[in-house]
């Protein structure tokens, strides 16, 4: 299965699908360039990251794209009541099975960290999307 099959809704971007995908990679490179600089834990690469990992950057940058006008905390929310609409609830470990997620938090309450990557994922999103060819 490709990561394009996965996309969700592309109606009210500005971008195509292959235009997404190459962003998120983008975008995924830049964060675990950061956090392994902030905290000295590798990550994998894009090349080598798990599916799920590229399907949730891809959409990501899918959101972003649709809602550019959205503060990274504003995006948070609106993913945070989508997972709650659709039964998931906050755990401190991540578990698809039962649905919990440990950043279905309000944004006030997520780490400095993670609010950071949200930040610069916003920043890189929409720089990208500034400076793409037309």
């Amino acid at each position: 299965m490709s990561i394009a099959s996965v996309v969700l809704d592309y109606t009210q971007t500005r971008l195509t699908v292959e235009e997404t995908i190459d962003i998120a990679e983008i975008g995924y490179e830049t964060i675990i360039t950061f956090l392994s600089q902030r905290d000295g834990i590798p990550r994998p690469r894009w090349v080598d990251a798990p599916f799920s990992v590229k399907r949730s950057f891809t959409n990501g940058v899918r959101r972003i794209a649709k809602n550019l006008t959205r503060s990274p905390l504003q995006m948070h929310e609106d993913w945070r009541l989508f997972m709650i609409s659709k039964g998931w609830k906050y755990a401190p470990i991540f578990n698809v099975e039962k649905k919990t997620h440990p950043q279905l938090l309000p944004y006030s309450y997520l780490s400095e960290g993670l609010r950071q990557r949200d930040k610069l994922l916003h920043s890189v999103v929409r720089t990208l999307i500034d400076f793409r060819e037309p």
